[in-house]
């Protein structure tokens, strides 16, 4: 897992923080490492999904990429709750009159269709959100003063920005969230860690920032298929999530 920098195995890992966890999905695999009531940290390693040809399409695997990372990423928070709750995890209470309606009448497929649907109208919630309504209110302002075309666009974007900061600060003061805000910091160190060259042990996670300063989003992570173990690096961000 820590050979030397010319002999890691890179590659491009999209990550999530999940409830007391993170998941770290690559070309290969998927982990994900979930803290426990009693301190100790689970982990699970499944095979990454693929869709053969409609990945090489255009348009279509981008939109296959954005539903199944949806529905992905709600799958294993509800699994990062069941995990992390432990013996108090209750799916009965969990789970609405009407999704035990479907799980009792039409099975396990209607309810991944029902989650499937669930994170296509989040999906559309967010362009909704931060897409259409900062157009929608400078359209509407721009009928009653004259707009031309950047201070529109400036506009615009200030709009879109203050309207996700005051969504973010919003959500963060629910302390469940915060806890998950915390855990992607931690993912951020792990990161830039193992980018630095150094052993993934916690004491060298801490010295890093949870600031995202990397040229790359997808950015090459130890947390990445082919490394062995898959879960060290997804420990090591259980281990510090601050």
């Amino acid at each position: 897992m820590n050979q030397p920098n010319k002999e890691r195995f890179k590659t491009s890992v999209g990550g999530q923080a999940l409830m007391e966890g993170i998941m770290m999905r690559g070309p290969k695999n998927i982990c994900c490492a979930v803290r426990k009531p009693d301190g100790t940290i689970e982990t699970k390693v499944e095979p990454t999904p693929t869709h053969g040809v409609w990945t090489k399409i255009p348009l279509v695997r981008g939109a296959i990429s954005m539903i199944e990372s949806l529905i992905m990423g709600y799958k294993y928070m509800m699994y990062s709750a069941q995990v992390s709750m432990g013996d108090d995890y209750d799916p009965a209470e969990e789970e609405t009159a009407f999704e035990k309606w479907v799980g009792d009448h039409l099975g396990k497929k209607a309810e991944d269709i029902l989650m499937a649907g669930a994170a296509l109208v989040g999906g559309l919630f967010a362009i909704l959100l931060f897409t259409v309504l900062p157009t929608v209110l400078v359209g509407g302002l721009g009928k009653v003063v004259i707009l031309t075309r950047w201070p529109r666009v400036i506009l615009e974007a200030v709009l879109k920005v203050a309207i996700f900061l005051s969504y973010m600060v919003a959500i963060s003061k629910m302390k469940e969230i915060h806890r998950v805000f915390e855990y992607h910091g931690a993912e951020h160190k792990t990161i830039a860690c193992y980018e630095a060259g150094d052993e993934l042990t916690v004491e060298n996670v801490r010295k890093y920032t949870r600031f995202w300063w990397s040229s790359s989003v997808f950015s090459s992570t130890a947390c990445c298929p082919g490394a062995a173990p898959a879960s060290a690096s997804c420990s090591s961000c259980c281990s510090c999530p601050s």
